[in-house]
């Protein structure tokens, strides 16, 4: 009888591995889709800027140009009517300021879906981790009195 007690408690164990690798998966995708989030909202703010100046009549704009990871030059940038903008796949089309505000809205629409999808199923898999934590404690605790009951 202890011998199919001890084959429960390792496939629960195995199981509850499985799923702490899978609640780190979700947690890392709600993670990351936070600092894309992020990402999204300061190109928003920066195309905002863009249009403002524009309807303000400024032509060209001192910007950080990023060279790199904390590389950086001050460069002389032409307030464009349209941006270069990376629709999927690497393809670029070339967009109108106020149409890259509706892709970036449309971007952060998907990514807050992804992230609330990754946070349901974060809650979902919790829940079984603490269910199944319950069902090893009551095997362990079973496992050890029989052990008790034999010595």
């Amino acid at each position: 009888m202890s011998s199919q007690l001890e084959q429960q408690l390792a496939e629960k164990l195995a199981r509850l591995r499985a799923l702490q690798e899978s609640a780190a998966v979700y947690q890392q995708i709600i993670d990351t889709n936070t600092a894309i989030l992020e990402e999204l909202a300061r190109a928003r703010e920066a195309v905002r800027e863009l249009i403002e100046l524009k309807k303000k009549g400024v032509k060209t704009l001192r910007a950080l140009i990023r060279l790199g990871p904390g590389l950086f030059s001050v460069a002389e940038l032409e307030i464009p009517e349209k941006l270069l903008v990376n629709v999927g796949a690497n393809v670029i089309v070339a967009m109108p300021l106020e149409s890259v505000l509706s892709t970036i809205a449309a971007q952060e629409e998907a990514v807050r879906r992804e992230t609330a999808r990754a946070q349901q199923l974060l809650v979902g898999v919790a829940r079984m981790i603490d269910q199944l934590q319950r069902e090893i404690a009551r095997l362990q605790a079973a496992l050890a009195s029989r052990r008790q009951k034999t010595s």
